[in-house]
């Protein structure tokens, strides 16, 4: 005997295969993170809903499998088919925002299917007001990159020029590149402009860790482009040596960045809010021993941004924080430069490891991360973590209270 919930499935895969006005519109569904709601989603995409004026709400109450979907489903059928809100179906409430956000998002609304349900005889009435109330809450709606600014650092080479790169493809308006390679600042602005067209890429020579040049940078910025958008603090450094300069540079630095992103895009202020994307690094999630003051400084960035991430900020200033930890990521790093970027003081025999771990490494490559970075100002919710590694798409991170970490307990003698 087949499943009453595969007879399901595949009656509405069915239905909404079968139709043959769904090209040009616009569907909200519920209970589309799995199963029948995910389906309904997917067949809705397949059947038309296709071009950059269409897509699909989805909503649910779990949100880490409503994010999860609509990532993979954006995947699949062109990023910015699929925005996700998270859903709680028993408040009317939440129900009518859900609708006006969809209406304002996608500038219309034409199918709605009230697919969420639960089955809980015991607790009657959540059952009651589940699958019969169908409500929802608010959740974030899409950033449009189209059209935007945005300040970038550490932008001459690696992930921040393709972070540029992947902007641009993504029709932004205008990127500012802050770097301290004069030389080379210049050059990459100059091929940004042959290659996309004169005056989308301006350059502004700046030491990160100087908070006087950085502020000038973003109000030379600010006056060219007449407004901002996204600031990706991206310049780091990786130098166990001269640790002070590191720490002032990958933590300082991003901490700066972060607080002009909030002076000069928050609406408090007389900005129009806008991204504050933060790159931190994997080794925030998993120490690196050859590396402990890079894996420190990267921590610093990862705990600012989940902390300027409260809905406090938001309110305030209407910019998200939002943080990205790229795995490891191809660099032009010279034996000498390797040599600089660990120190053998407390442990000569760390060079030799190191050498060996980078032999036996897998690394991605800057595109990727560039291509991740795009998605995530475009996707992110404000004080979210995503993990960038193995020329994969980004992950989101859910992070777990610390009482269910507990290892050990010490107990008091009576």
């Amino acid at each position: 005997m087949i499943p009453l919930k595969l007879l399901l499935l595949s009656a509405t895969c069915a239905w909404a295969g079968k139709l043959t006005n769904i090209e040009g519109k616009i569907a909200m569904v519920t209970g589309g993170a799995q199963g029948i709601g995910y389906a309904t989603v997917e067949a809705l995409l397949r059947a038309g809903i296709t071009r950059k004026s269409q897509g699909v709400t989805l909503v649910d109450l779990n949100i880490t499998n409503g994010r999860t979907a609509a990532r993979a489903l954006n995947l699949k059928y062109g990023n910015g088919r699929v925005v996700f809100l998270p859903v709680d179906v028993s408040n009317e409430s939440q129900f009518e925002d859900a609708f006006k956000i969809t209406l304002q998002y996608w500038k219309g609304l034409d199918i709605v299917v009230n697919n969420a349900g639960i089955a809980n005889e015991k607790n009657w009435k959540l059952t009651g007001d589940t699958n019969v109330v169908s409500t929802v809450v608010v959740g974030a709606e899409r950033f449009d990159i189209e059209g935007k600014v945005a300040l970038v650092t550490g932008a001459a080479q690696g992930i921040g020029y393709a972070t540029i790169d992947a902007l641009l493809r993504a029709a932004i308006r205008g990127v500012t590149l802050v770097d301290s390679n004069n030389a080379k600042g210049e050059s990459v602005a100059k091929s940004l402009n042959a290659r996309y067209g004169p005056g989308k890429a301006i350059y502004i020579q700046a030491d990160v860790s100087n908070g006087d040049q950085l502020e000038d940078a973003f109000r030379v910025s600010l006056q060219h482009w007449k407004g901002l958008d996204i600031v990706v603090n991206n310049a780091g450094i990786g130098d166990e040596i001269n640790w002070k300069s590191m720490i002032d540079i990958n933590a300082v630095g991003v901490l700066q960045g972060t607080l002009l992103g909030f002076k000069y895009m928050g609406k408090h202020n007389g900005g129009r809010g806008g991204v504050v994307i933060n790159v931190s690094s994997y080794t925030a999630l998993s120490p690196l021993f050859s590396a402990p003051v890079y894996t420190a400084s990267k921590s610093f960035v990862l705990s600012l941004g989940r902390t300027l991430g409260h809905p406090i900020y938001y309110e305030h200033n209407d910019v998200r924080v939002v943080t990205v930890c790229p795995g490891l990521t191809q660099t032009s790093l010279s034996e000498s430069e390797l040599a600089r970027s660990v120190s053998i003081s407390l442990a000569p025999q760390i060079i030799d490891l190191v050498r060996s771990m980078i032999e036996h490494a897998k690394f991605q490559s800057p595109q990727n991360v560039g291509d991740g970075i795009q998605m995530v100002i475009a996707e992110g919710s404000n004080g979210s973590v995503w993990v960038i590694e193995d020329d994969e798409p980004p992950y989101e991170l859910d992070f777990p209270d610390r009482r269910t970490m507990r290892k050990k307990a010490f107990t008091y003698a009576p």
